[in-house]
């Protein structure tokens, strides 16, 4: 089985610059993280980590940083 969690987002060239997407685990350890997303509109999370271990079922956060600021969310990961 495939897994695969689409994250959109709209940034300007500005913005998209230095613009990283962090994925953390509800104990706040990094799992993911996407750091060139310039032209792009979405990014998609197969739900591995960055070695490449499959992750279990449970809540997961996004933060988007970019121009500065920070912008978060959560998403639950199912399987």
């Amino acid at each position: 089985m495939i897994i695969s969690e689409s994250i959109f987002f709209s940034l300007t060239a500005k913005d998209a610059k230095d613009s990283k997407i962090v994925i953390y685990n509800v104990k706040g350890q990094k799992v993911k993280q996407f750091s060139d997303i310039r032209n792009k509109t979405s990014v998609n999370w197969d739900g591995k980590d960055e070695s490449g271990k499959e992750l279990s079922t449970g809540t997961y956060f996004i933060e988007m940083k970019a121009d500065g600021k920070n912008y978060k969310s959560k998403m639950t990961l199912v399987k």
